[in-house]
């Protein structure tokens, strides 16, 4: 039998509202952080050669024109006179082959790792804005060894790009939200919201290329052809103690969390990093350090209640296997366990 899988956390089913110390960056996936526009590229212009007839070449660059959207958007737009059967069944074999023949071989870009790493200690918070499925870019960062970077994830389920960052808005307000993106879809959808930051990620591709100069045109505040500058550009337009980087007080900690300390009389180390419970299955994300684990509030009241009951078996063992000594003056009980004086002659 197989566990059942976590479901990922989303904004719309975190409770209430989050702060951020800082801000936050939303980040596209494709062409962003995943080195993988040729291959989907590709894959997008063999499908609309095989299903509408159009020349390889040609159904390349019409898929990197309108990239950015969901690729039914896409398609709507690309083909307005295709029945709405074509367009699902079309949009159901683009994605069945980007799983199969892009995915697998794609990569991130090489200075991805560091950036987030760079961008999480500066205390950004992280979140991923894709027109892809939510569910495959989960995987893809978990295979990557970046998915704890990321507080959430939202794919094409979940809206469209200017709905994602309406509710990036929603769960931290009052902080700065900057978008990444990589085609002009995701500029003029930065645009579209009020008090989001828009900055590009340059490509020069096969048969296409998008210049940063074009990115600026778009609207983007600042873009190039790779992202190692980013956290000092992110530093520059947010420096601290400035009013656009205005820090929110964190929220109170919970009694449940203080109830975890008093069991563990001390022992537990309040955790405030993205990484999730370390016990099997939970899912949750981590409050408390422990006896090097992370755990959340529920597993760390089992497992300090489990660590009491065992404190408390091996003393009575170690009491019952131990007998008292007495020393042999007779003047008293020597303490439990200790050696017994000798006499002197």
């Amino acid at each position: 039998m197989t566990k059942d899988r976590p479901e990922p956390r989303g904004v719309e089913e975190g409770k209430g509202r989050d702060t951020s110390p800082r801000g936050v960056v939303a980040f596209d996936m494709d062409g962003t952080l995943l080195d993988s526009m040729p291959l989907i590229g590709r894959t997008a212009s063999t499908i609309l050669n095989q299903v509408f007839g159009t020349p390889v070449v040609e159904a390349e660059k019409m898929y990197y024109r309108t990239t950015g959207k969901p690729f039914e958007l896409q398609l709507k737009e690309l083909y307005p006179e295709a029945t709405p059967f074509e367009l699902v069944d079309t949009a159901r074999k683009f994605h069945e082959a980007k799983a199969k023949t892009a995915y697998p071989r794609a990569s991130f870009f090489p200075e991805v790792p560091k950036l987030l790493k760079r961008l999480d200690q500066a205390g950004w918070k992280l979140v991923l804005s894709t027109g892809a499925e939510r569910e495959m870019a989960e995987l893809i960062l978990e295979r990557g060894g970046l998915g704890f970077f990321f507080e959430t994830v939202l794919g094409a389920q979940q809206g469209t790009k200017d709905q994602h960052l309406r509710q990036f808005q929603d769960r931290w307000p009052n902080v700065p939200l900057v978008l990444v993106g990589d085609s002009r879809f995701d500029m003029e959808a930065g645009r579209s919201v009020g008090g989001v930051t828009v900055l590009g990620r340059a490509c020069h591709l096969h048969n296409w290329e998008v210049s940063p100069a074009d990115m600026r045109r778009w609207g983007a505040s600042w873009a190039d052809y790779a992202l190692d500058q980013l956290p000092q550009v992110l530093d520059e337009l947010f420096p601290l103690g400035s009013e656009k980087a205005k820090r929110v007080p964190p929220p109170p900690q919970p009694a449940s969390t203080r109830m975890g300390r008093n069991l563990t009389s001390g022992g537990a180390v309040t955790y405030t990093g993205r990484k999730r419970c370390t016990v099997a299955s939970c899912g949750r994300r981590a409050s408390w350090r422990w006896n090097r684990l992370l755990l959340c509030d529920e597993h760390l009241r089992e497992e300090a209640s489990s660590a009491v009951q065992r404190t408390q078996y091996l003393k009575e063992a170690r009491a019952a296997a131990i007998p008292p000594r007495v020393e042999p003056s007779g003047k008293g009980t020597a303490r439990l366990g200790a050696p017994a004086k000798r006499r002197r002659r």
